[in-house]
């Protein structure tokens, strides 16, 4: 008779004591495994959305840069600077050398690329985050202007400069690219690779 009372206060008894310095420690352990495991393939996945990302953006800027062409009638430049790691779209139209001549474009083929031109629209510039670079830029010679400076050029009929880009990621020693391809004759802009993975030694 006497028993009941006791079991009920030792049941009250251990349901309010705290948690043990081992336990929580047990806890923390189990935590910081499973964090441990997870994390390179977390990594990886983060490190592929930004490739993506970066990949995406630049297509959308060529996209952009095709349909002013198309609208304006005249030739658009996307920009790429390997040096600075930055790429932008110039909307902003050639000044004409005969009435100021000392404002000249530098011209290599069909590119034209000059701090000098008329201020009636903005050029759009990207630099891309910490530890994303711009590999190399894959176009024909006449395109290069100034070392590191590339041009890609869209036309009033829709069409382009033929172009790759290659975006790079960088990171304990593994080094992931993406490449974008811009087509001649339609000027489209679209992802060609799958990220290429190569230990550095």
């Amino acid at each position: 008779m006497n028993s009941m009372p006791r079991i009920t206060q030792y049941i009250r008894v251990r349901a309010n004591r705290a948690f043990t310095l081992i336990e929580i420690l047990i806890v923390v352990v189990i935590i910081s495994i499973m964090i441990a495991i997870s994390y390179p393939s977390v990594s990886k996945l983060y490190e592929a959305t930004k490739r993506n990302s970066v990949a995406m953006e630049f297509i959308g800027l060529c996209r952009y840069a095709r349909t002013q062409a198309i609208v304006k009638q005249h030739d658009i430049n996307v920009f790429v600077d390997l040096k600075k790691h930055e790429y932008w779209c110039d909307l902003r139209e050639d000044l004409d050398p005969k009435q100021d001549p000392s404002k000249k474009s530098i011209i290599r083929g069909s590119s034209k690329y000059s701090n000098k031109r008329k201020g009636n629209n903005m050029e759009q510039r990207h630099t891309l985050d910490k530890g994303v670079s711009i590999a190399e830029v894959s176009s024909a010679k006449s395109q290069v202007i100034d070392k590191s400076i590339v041009s890609i050029d869209f036309y009033a009929d829709g069409s382009a400069t033929a172009a790759v880009v290659v975006f790079q990621t960088d990171k304990n020693g593994v080094t992931n690219q993406i490449a974008v391809e811009i087509l001649r004759p339609s000027g489209v802009a679209q992802i060609v690779t799958k990220p290429k993975e190569e230990e550095n030694e």
